[in-house]
């Protein structure tokens, strides 16, 4: 059976969601890191500076690997496999308070027969 050519709306709001959510993380991630380096006066009023210390070059590198991993989105090729990754991003962003709202309705848009039939088996 071949896939459907026509392009879904869906597909549109993804990669939007997908871009936004790149440049979120990347961007937190990265002003994480800046400011470890140049402000000497981020652990003023810490309670544990060096657990915090230790703590946030991990923690923004999280950021910055989860945000190269939505960057990695837009190149896979339609598989199904990328239509199950795909699936895995819109759920991990289930999980973040700002696009929670929208995840709900790529969601339901995304798990219908039309989606699943463009991307190949």
């Amino acid at each position: 059976m071949n896939p459907p050519r026509k392009k879904l709306g869906v597909l549109l709001w993804y990669r939007i969601f997908c871009g936004f959510s790149a440049l979120f993380y990347l961007g937190i991630g990265l002003v994480g890191f800046s400011a470890l380096l140049w402000d000497p006066n981020l652990t003023k009023g810490v309670e544990h500076p060096e657990a915090f210390k230790v703590f946030m070059p991990f923690f923004c590198g999280f950021l910055v690997l989860l945000g190269g991993v939505y960057l990695v989105s837009f190149f896979f090729k339609r598989s199904r496999g990328a239509w199950t990754f795909h699936l895995v991003m819109i759920c991990l962003g289930l999980a973040n308070g700002f696009t929670l709202l929208p995840c709900i309705f790529l969601l339901i848009y995304w798990i219908q027969p039309e989606t699943k039939a463009y991307f190949p088996t």
